[in-house]
């Protein structure tokens, strides 16, 4: 319940409670011309290996990490279906590092010891009840072992 109630604080657009009740969270920040802007197509690999209405996919763009994601909420989007074919939903585009970083991140630093987001691409595995699980680098690909059996576990 706790993440749904950071979700709503994001100031999104219209949020269905039910759509984020009981769900298990891959949450990523992301930007568009970054060396591991790539990985928008494992993410996309991601959502179609674990096909569960139970499981959610958040990527949030930033323009946080060497201002590597300039474009606003709605391009981002654009860009990211048309050339990696995603159908994750894109959040709008947020901070997410220091003190102006969105609540729904700065509740995931809280638990994994107040670390902040290094770089664009970390993930972070949110359990049903948002406790966060799991945190990996930039560099873990989206489709790694310990990521899907970290969610599959939990669904």
């Amino acid at each position: 319940m706790k993440i749904i109630l950071t979700l709503l604080s994001l100031n999104l657009f219209a949020i269905n409670l039910h759509k984020f009740d009981k769900k298990v969270f891959f949450i990523t920040n992301i930007a568009t011309k970054c060396g591991y802007t790539h990985q928008l197509k494992d993410i996309e690999k991601l959502k179609e290996t674990i096909s569960s209405k139970n499981f959610k996919i958040i990527a949030i763009p930033s323009n946080d990490f060497g201002m590597q994601n300039p474009e606003n909420t709605k391009k981002t989007q654009d860009f990211c279906e048309l050339n990696y074919k995603t159908t994750f939903q894109v959040f709008p585009k947020s901070i997410v590092k220091g003190e102006q970083a969105i609540s729904l991140i700065k509740n995931l630093i809280k638990q994994d010891d107040n670390k902040e987001i290094k770089w664009n691409f970390e993930k972070f595995i949110v359990s049903k009840n948002g406790k966060l699980l799991g945190r990996f680098s930039s560099a873990t690909s989206p489709l790694d072992q310990k990521i899907i059996s970290l969610i599959k576990a939990q669904l």
